[in-house]
């Protein structure tokens, strides 16, 4: 099936009620906010064609391994990296999870699954970058990056708050595409006040898309070893020229 020119934002949405949501609390919270089809479309490519790679930090730097990378790891290897990740992240800064650099591989016209293409077009079409616009009251957005994330298992990403030496990043985005979540599996998206509490959290949903101002203490929390699916999600950030 062709599936070129299927993603598009659903026709309900109304960018001055999330804008009144988004300038009180610095973030919000938007149901079904692609046409289904569309949202159906990115669920099946992350599901079977996106070739995902394990992302991690290891201080400082970003490592990587392939899908067949992983399986070739010993049950050792295996845990020793879970070793690490779970001591590294009782210090300071951590994470792990299924990563594809969509943008990036859009950026450098490498090859990757149509649809995602199509995807990073869109969040940079005048339609979305409209909507962001006016969901956020931020007119100086010229642009967004985007990364497909698969979160399983064992996988969290620890409390920051998305600041970054280069200059321009304004709001993050989160468009979740899991359907069928339990709050009790974790992966939720967390965000702190400034006494360290839980101010508020957005469990994984089908098709919605969540917003916020940066900077922004937030995380995602343990993914449980007793989870039944994947978290998908495409997130990124808007940016200023």
């Amino acid at each position: 099936m062709d599936r070129s020119r299927q993603i598009g934002l659903a026709p309900h949405l109304d960018p001055a009620v999330i804008r009144s949501v988004f300038d009180r609390h610095g973030r919000a919270h938007v149901a079904d906010v692609l046409r289904d089809e569309s949202a159906r479309a990115l669920l099946g490519c992350l599901r079977e064609e996106v070739p995902w790679r394990l992302s991690f930090n290891l201080g400082e730097r970003t490592a990587n391994l392939s899908e067949a990378d992983v399986r070739s790891l010993t049950d050792v290897q295996r845990l020793t990296l879970e070793q690490h990740f779970l001591a590294a992240a009782q210090k300071g800064f951590q994470y792990i999870f299924a990563n594809w650099p969509i943008y990036d591989l859009w950026k450098t016209s490498q090859a990757q699954p149509a649809l995602m293409v199509e995807i990073v077009e869109f969040l940079n079409s005048r339609a979305f970058l409209d909507f962001a616009r006016e969901a956020t009251g931020m007119r100086e957005i010229a642009y967004a990056d985007a990364q497909a994330t698969r979160y399983g298992p064992g996988h969290f990403l620890t409390q920051h708050d998305d600041s970054v030496p280069k200059p321009g990043r304004l709001a993050a985005f989160v468009i979740s595409l899991t359907p069928k979540w339990m709050p009790d599996w974790g992966g939720i998206l967390q965000f702190f006040d400034p006494q360290g509490h839980v101010e508020e959290g957005y469990v994984p949903r089908f098709n919605a898309l969540n917003l916020f101002r940066v900077p922004a203490p937030h995380a995602v929390s343990y993914v449980t070893p007793f989870t039944s699916t994947y978290r998908y999600s495409i997130s990124g950030w808007f940016w200023s020229a």
